[in-house]
């Protein structure tokens, strides 16, 4: 056996019985990368002197961790990093070795995001206005690096009813008549443009702001782009992938809250990142959509497979002829169950309750559905309204569950929870001046470049200790970006409002995934629910010893499915010897074949099926005389919300009445008074009967 320091030229002296036991894990499974047990280095002159002399404290440099080595034996070649554990004079200098995936993650550990790009700012822009042009130019679409919309921000100030009232990033329409128009109900006129491309004043309270043109405003990276980036700077090409040729992925960004990135006449890369690390950006790939990123250390490239895709796949090599042992099946104490869910929540302005599991939300609102524009979960309730005499039945929507809401089915099973590292946006409805439109609510904004100053000025020139809100740590937020009727906008949801008059549906479907946990098309639907059925019904733990051949230590993925006695496994962590001679060493697998009887998480439409029957609202008024109506019980009563559960056969046919409400009202029309009371129930009737 050979080990060369690459970046030395120069082999190692090994011991005669040198040998390295090299551990190549499935990291669906694990969390660390292929690599070696600590194995002894002689501490020869020449060691020392290739490692630069590791055993001696007064080196003024640390030892390094990321060195670059290469394996030979007997035909076994593979290029790896190389890092140095300790070191005792005269005795061993004690290292490891990390290939593929090993090499790959040690390199990107802990490395800031920040420090890919260091002090890059977006290229061509030194002007204020360059920089606003340059946002104005992403309105199509059609960059491949950057992407921008309008996203809601938090405010202090509040409605006249009391709800809160939001700030934008972004925000874009038009003005007419000093009425600034950014709703979707509006067809764009004039020239459209960013709010705050022009000088615009902030009121706070008694205080009165002015903004210099393009505060309040920020392109968005799209996620390909950054991944590229990432990769690039250790040394790797992206390959084309899932997220590079399905839709909506290469549209897909992640925002940031800077809320004055324009202000310095540049646009720092870094003021759009996440305040994370690399690696932290690889994870949230991971365990959103259930994937690994896959290096070639020789052709220095990464891939992206989806492990829907693995399950998909033929066996890549059949072990019988490798096996040296009796294969051991150990079966689980207790089939589990998938939990998935993001680290950090953005504090909705509606509070709204949470729930463990989607078993214990439909148990008690029985009733439910998710709201194709926002991915959130309400109920539907009916409110009563009388005017002048008349009463009027409204349905209205009622959230009960936010789009964020974890994903767990509930039930007895043991868990298994995938925790993603990002913070997912809460798309809100926003009344604007012109109608409702629906954006992402973010939280609130940092101030990186400048600061807002009590004196009704906004400081002009960046200040290092500028930031209104530095406490505000940006999380990675992932959100699609796309174009409607000429207005750019963002959304965590797969569907639009439909604005043709010539249809009766209310949305248009614009792709097939959504970046919520829960719903038909959510991250657990598309990427999880065949891993949560091998969890619930396989995953059965097989070891056994082979002797493998060199060219299987060296080209056999820990990813692709592989055959032993007839059935197809998984591996989970492959074991193999270098230098010894032949030693067989025990790998395991899991088993992914779903075995009876089978059980499966129940799908979204399961939980809403029809029961034939609907409700039925029934009024009746009947004129009073005042005297009647001031010896009413039911003078001036408000109406409640009504909530029902799902009407059924036994509530058609026991011919009851529900619900029963009443009111006794006055009203004044010319010099003419008039007194109602006004009854209102509901009775459950056959579907096909209406």
């Amino acid at each position: 056996m050979k080990i060369t320091n690459v970046d030395k030229g120069k082999a190692y002296h090994l011991s005669s019985d040198t040998m390295l036991q090299v551990e190549r894990p499935n990291l669906f499974f694990n969390e660390y990368g292929e690599q070696t047990n600590p194995v002894s280095l002689p501490d020869t002159d020449a060691n020392r002197e290739i490692l630069d002399y590791p055993d001696i404290m007064a080196r003024k440099q640390k030892p390094s961790a990321s060195i670059v080595a290469t394996i030979e034996d007997d035909g076994y070649f593979m290029a790896c990093r190389q890092a140095v554990l300790s070191a005792k004079r005269k005795e061993s200098i004690e290292t490891s070795f990390y290939m593929n995936e090993g090499s790959f993650l040690s390199k990107i550990s802990e490395t800031p995001l920040s420090e890919v790009f260091g002090t890059e700012t977006i290229p061509g822009l030194s002007t204020v206005e360059q920089c606003i042009d340059f946002c104005r130019s992403l309105i199509s679409g059609n960059n491949p690096e950057y992407a921008i919309f309008p996203v809601l921000i938090e405010s202090d100030r509040t409605s006249s009813s009391g709800s809160p009232k939001f700030d934008y990033i972004n925000r874009y329409g038009f003005m007419v008549d000093g009425t600034f128009y950014d709703s979707l109900n509006t067809p764009l006129t004039g020239t459209p443009d960013f709010y705050n491309a022009v000088p615009r004043t902030v009121t706070d309270g008694d205080t009165v702001i002015n903004l210099a043109a393009g505060y309040y405003m920020s392109p968005f990276i799209r996620g390909n782009y950054l991944l590229k980036r990432i990769l690039s700077y250790f040394g790797y090409t992206l390959k084309d992938n899932f997220f590079t040729r399905t839709t909506p992925f290469p549209d897909m960004v992640f925002i940031n809250n800077c809320a004055d990135t324009l202000i310095s006449g540049s646009i720092r890369i870094t003021d759009l990142l996440p305040d994370c690390s690399c690696n932290t950006i690889l994870d949230v790939y991971r365990k959103k959509f259930c994937c690994e990123f896959i290096p070639n250390e020789v052709g220095h490239t990464i891939d992206i497979i989806l492990l829907n895709e693995i399950l998909d796949l033929p066996s890549q090599v059949d072990l019988d002829a490798y096996l040296v042992s009796r294969i051991n099946i150990e079966y689980p104490e207790s089939y589990k169950q998938l939990i998935l869910s993001s680290e950090e929540q953005i504090s909705s302005p509606q509070e709204v309750e949470t729930f463990d599991s989607i078993a214990d939300l439909y148990g008690k609102y029985k009733q439910l559905h998710i709201d194709p524009l926002d991915g959130a979960f309400y109920r539907q309730g009916y409110y009563f309204w009388v005017l002048f005499g008349d009463m009027t039945v409204l349905r209205i929507n009622d959230k009960v569950a936010e789009s964020y809401m974890k994903y767990c089915a509930g039930g007895d099973l043991d868990t298994h929870e995938i925790s993603v590292p990002d913070c997912q946006p809460v798309m809100l409805h926003n009344n604007l001046n012109d109608a409702e439109d629906v954006f992402p609510y973010i939280g609130a904004a940092n101030f990186l470049n400048s600061k807002l100053m009590a004196d009704n000025t906004a400081e002009e020139e960046p200040s290092s200790d500028a930031s209104t809100t530095t406490d505000v740590k940006l999380n990675p937020m992932l959100a699609f970006a796309y174009t409607d009727h000429g207005y750019p906008r963002g959304t965590i949801s797969n569907y639009a409002r439909n604005l043709s008059s010539d249809s009766s549906d209310p949305y248009i479907r614009l792709w097939d995934y959504t970046l919520t946990y829960n719903g038909n098309d959510g991250i657990f639907e598309k990427f999880y629910r065949r891993l949560d059925n091998i969890y619930r019904n396989s995953m059965h733990s097989v070891t056994a010893d082979f002797l493998l051949p060199v060219n299987l230590k060296q080209s056999l993925s820990p990813y692709l499915p592989v055959s032993l006695n007839g059935e197809k496994l998984l591996l989970n962590i492959l074991k193999y010897n270098l230098g010894g001679g032949l030693q067989p060493l025990e790998t395991s697998f899991y088993t992914y074949r779903l075995y009876e009887p089978v059980s499966s998480a129940k799908s979204f439409s399961d939980y809403n099926t029809s029961t034939g029957y609907m409700w039925e609202v029934k009024q009746v008024k009947t004129t009073l005389t005042e005297e009647q109506y001031n010896n009413s019980p039911y003078k001036d009563k408000q109406f409640v919300l009504a909530f029902l559960p799902p009407a059924t056969k036994e509530n058609a046919e026991s011919g009851k009445r529900y619900f029963v409400q009443h009111t006794a009202l006055s009203y004044q029309f010319g010099n003419y008074i008039y007194y109602n009371e006004f009854e209102v129930w509901f009775v459950a009737v056959k579907i096909s009967d209406v």
